[in-house]
């Protein structure tokens, strides 16, 4: 997933992100190393500091509250599966999902699942090159402000977030069911 585009003498590299890796994914490969060190700068999809921002992740919480609860919002049948999965996984639903809307509890297991399976933020493409660049004084951007890269989830229409969710919760079905 990493691309070498050239014009004349220009040469950019395009890398697909991945988030979150266990700890055995480093060193990232000779050939992201390589391209990175040719560079002069990176564009990231967001601004990662700007994500970190108590502000921003108030913001975030904010949007993300669902004043009549999850229930309301997803029904009682889902809600009883959602409970289901959370006590397999020794997690009350009160502490992480029941105040908030569908779209961010289902990003909350996610996030969850991925951790407590050894994959770790720290350890993500993005966050390496970004920590790199800023050691190594290269110029950093983004595509898109984090209110725009977070509109994704914020506004997501409350069936969409219910899907999201069910999509979700199959997927951390499967992955149990799945033999290591």
């Amino acid at each position: 997933f990493l691309w070498q585009v050239r014009h004349g003498a220009t040469t950019h590299f395009l890398l697909g992100s991945v988030h979150l890796l266990p700890n055995d994914a480093l060193p990232l490969p000779t050939a992201l190393e390589d391209a990175y060190e040719k560079t002069g700068g990176i564009i990231l999809e967001t601004d990662l500091a700007a994500l970190e921002d108590p502000q921003v992740q108030a913001d975030l919480l904010s949007a993300a509250q669902a004043p009549k609860g999850l229930e309301a919002l997803i029904g009682r049948t889902a809600y009883r599966r959602l409970n289901e999965q959370l006590r397999a996984m020794d997690i009350p639903v009160e502490t992480i999902c029941a105040p908030y809307k569908a779209w961010f509890c289902a990003m909350t297991l996610e996030a969850l699942n991925f951790t407590r399976s050894g994959f770790d933020p720290a350890n993500g493409i993005d966050q390496q090159f970004y920590s790199q660049a800023q050691r190594d004084g290269k110029t950093i951007g983004w595509l898109e402000a984090p209110s725009d890269h977070l509109a994704l989830f914020t506004q997501m229409p409350d069936a969409m977030g219910a899907a999201f969710l069910d999509s979700t919760l199959d997927e951390l079905r499967d992955v149990k069911q799945t033999p290591k």
